[in-house]
């Protein structure tokens, strides 16, 4: 390509626009070359790896083997093994060679330290920092919600003369914030216990090495945002309980749901994007079942859906009591008065399951009893 934009250089402008076109398709194609040898490269890597990890398995079982039956044919089966084709083929390690070779002289001008950092990029290390402030964050939210506890108690919250706007429109966001961050917060321990018991779930779920969230960043997250969310709320119920009833007051905890959704959109690059990014990216694949191929990640999302109905009820009560402006005159009785948000609401709630029914006819639409599968969750 880049030949036949030099020789039609010498035309004039149409020459030099078709070259800068020609070196944008030659960049385009270098970019997605360099990513197929990477792909390749961790792709025999995990061969590598199953190998072994297989061949450790063998003699695990033969040793066990021996112990149970209380024979000794662990030498016998361990010849058989190590001649077979899966431990005594070179064929992944020649190629990785190669790949790697390839990759050294046309994408790194042969330097192989610069090589290694696109096929072995070093896991990014956790910082002591992020654990003084996961403590520090985890001691304010207990501090601040041991204090709004107390201050709701004083003012009557929890009792038969409570202030049903208060419990019926800012309690809510409370409530709707913990139940969010608390099934986070589990997805961190998640994340912890599969560490332990050395889970590759990232390569389950397909996350770039060295993107993916840990679970100190996850437990970060969580107790940064409930402090954040448990302050402001704590803020809020003083100025009701001095009297404070103005819209403006009343608007707070809108405020507070309208802050985190654009963080969550947030295009630069702070508080996590790519985390951000790829879990719209879920969402939106989730939403779009029948348009976008299934995978893992959206799979196990859509699962998680399904146990957020209360939550996403919830916001949607909200985002119908601010929209429509109901909290300037206090109503918080109208989106259920509504016919259309009634509606609206039962829609909300049946919305996860129709979304993973989808996912399941979409994989399994080419088996006979593909309909009985996707009907389980209808």
């Amino acid at each position: 390509m880049l030949s036949q934009s030099r020789k039609t250089g010498g035309n004039g402008g149409d020459g030099s626009e078709k070259l800068s076109i020609n070196k944008k398709k030659v960049h385009q194609a270098e970019k997605m070359i360099r990513g197929a040898l990477v792909e390749l490269y961790k792709g025999l890597g995990y061969l590598k790896t199953y190998r072994s990890l297989n061949m450790l398995a063998f003699v695990k079982i033969l040793k066990k083997f021996d112990k149970v039956t209380a024979k000794e044919v662990q030498t016998i089966y361990l010849k058989v093994v190590e001649s077979s084709y899966f431990n005594s083929s070179d064929k992944a390690i020649r190629l990785m060679d190669d790949v790697e070779e390839l990759f050294v002289r046309h994408f790194a001008s042969g330097d192989k330290r610069k090589a290694m950092k696109y096929l072995k990029p070093n896991q990014k290390e956790e910082s002591h920092a992020t654990t003084f402030f996961i403590g520090l964050f985890t001691g304010a939210f207990v501090a601040l919600f041991i204090g709004y506890c107390i201050m709701a108690h004083i003012a009557g919250m929890y009792t038969q003369q409570s202030n049903k706007v208060y419990m019926s429109t800012s309690y809510p966001v409370l409530s709707m914030f913990s139940l969010f961050f608390l099934h986070l917060f589990l997805y961190g321990c998640n994340i912890f216990m599969w560490r332990k018991t050395r889970i590759n779930y990232a390569f389950i779920f397909e996350f770039a090495p060295t993107k993916e969230l840990k679970y100190r960043d996850v437990f970060l997250i969580c107790t940064t945002s409930m402090t954040i969310v448990v302050g402001v709320m704590f803020a809020h119920l003083i100025l009701i309980v001095k009297g404070y009833s103005s819209s403006t007051v009343q608007a707070i905890p809108g405020c507070l749901l309208l802050v985190f959704l654009l963080v969550l959109v947030c295009p630069f690059k702070i508080l996590y994007r790519s985390s951000r990014y790829h879990f719209l990216i879920a969402i939106r694949n989730i939403i779009l079942t029948p348009f976008y191929k299934v995978v893992m990640v959206d799979f196990f999302m859509a699962d998680q859906l399904c146990s957020q109905v209360p939550l996403l009820r919830t916001l949607e009560y909200l985002a119908c009591y601010y929209i429509t402006s109901s909290y300037k005159t206090q109503d918080y009785g109208y989106c259920t008065r509504v016919k259309h948000f009634r509606d609206l609401a039962y829609a909300v709630s049946f919305l996860p399951y129709y979304w993973r029914a989808m996912q399941v006819y979409k994989i399994e639409h080419h088996l006979p009893h593909h309909n009985v599968c996707s009907s389980d969750f209808l």
